[in-house]
Protein backbone atom coordinates (compact mmCIF):
# COMPACT_ATOMS: atom_id res chain seq x y z
CA UNK A 1 0.00 0.00 0.00
CA UNK A 2 1.14 3.46 -1.08
CA UNK A 3 0.30 7.12 -1.01
CA UNK A 4 -0.70 8.67 -3.88
CA UNK A 5 -0.09 12.26 -3.76
CA UNK A 6 -1.09 14.76 -6.86
CA UNK A 7 0.01 18.49 -6.60
CA UNK A 8 -1.25 20.96 -8.97
CA UNK A 9 -1.02 24.26 -8.58
CA UNK A 10 -3.67 25.92 -5.56
CA UNK A 11 -4.60 21.97 -4.70
CA UNK A 12 -3.30 18.82 -3.32
CA UNK A 13 -4.99 15.61 -3.29
CA UNK A 14 -4.07 12.35 -1.59
CA UNK A 15 -5.40 8.70 -2.11
CA UNK A 16 -4.64 5.38 -1.23
CA UNK A 17 -2.98 3.05 -4.07
CA UNK A 18 -1.36 -0.17 -4.68
CA UNK A 19 2.69 -0.13 -5.71
CA UNK A 20 2.86 -3.24 -8.60
CA UNK A 21 6.65 -3.12 -8.27
CA UNK A 22 9.18 -1.94 -6.03
CA UNK A 23 11.07 1.45 -6.35
CA UNK A 24 13.95 3.61 -5.60
CA UNK A 25 13.59 7.45 -4.95
CA UNK A 26 12.92 9.19 -7.83
CA UNK A 27 12.06 5.88 -9.27
CA UNK A 28 9.16 5.46 -11.77
CA UNK A 29 6.51 2.93 -10.61
CA UNK A 30 3.37 1.94 -12.00
CA UNK A 31 0.48 2.08 -8.90
CA UNK A 32 -3.26 1.20 -9.05
CA UNK A 33 -5.45 3.60 -7.75
CA UNK A 34 -7.59 1.63 -4.74
CA UNK A 35 -10.88 3.65 -5.63
CA UNK A 36 -10.91 3.47 -9.51
CA UNK A 37 -8.19 0.37 -10.30
CA UNK A 38 -6.74 2.50 -12.73
CA UNK A 39 -2.95 1.99 -13.21
CA UNK A 40 -0.93 5.21 -12.91
CA UNK A 41 2.52 5.97 -13.76
CA UNK A 42 4.23 7.84 -10.32
CA UNK A 43 7.53 9.18 -9.12
CA UNK A 44 8.47 7.65 -5.69
CA UNK A 45 8.74 10.55 -3.49
CA UNK A 46 9.49 8.49 -0.22
CA UNK A 47 8.79 5.46 1.69
CA UNK A 48 5.05 4.21 1.21
CA UNK A 49 4.51 7.55 -0.95
CA UNK A 50 4.06 8.37 -4.79
CA UNK A 51 3.67 11.13 -6.65
CA UNK A 52 1.54 11.85 -10.22
CA UNK A 53 1.26 15.05 -12.24
CA UNK A 54 -1.11 16.55 -14.23
CA UNK A 55 -0.67 15.46 -17.94
CA UNK A 56 0.26 17.92 -20.44
CA UNK A 57 -1.35 19.47 -22.68
CA UNK A 58 -2.46 17.38 -25.43
CA UNK A 59 -1.31 18.07 -29.11
CA UNK A 60 -3.15 16.97 -32.32
CA UNK A 61 -1.47 15.82 -34.87
CA UNK A 62 -0.89 17.54 -38.11
CA UNK A 63 -2.68 16.08 -41.53
CA UNK A 64 0.35 16.54 -43.31
CA UNK A 65 3.83 15.00 -42.99
CA UNK A 66 6.63 16.60 -42.84
CA UNK A 67 7.91 17.76 -46.14
CA UNK A 68 4.60 17.52 -47.85
CA UNK A 69 1.62 20.08 -48.75
CA UNK A 70 -1.87 19.36 -47.15
CA UNK A 71 -4.56 19.46 -49.72
CA UNK A 72 -6.83 22.37 -48.82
Amino acid sequence: MVTILYEAPGITLSMRGIANEPGRLGAVVNVVNAASKKVLQAVVVGQGRVSVSPAGPQRQASAALPGTTALR
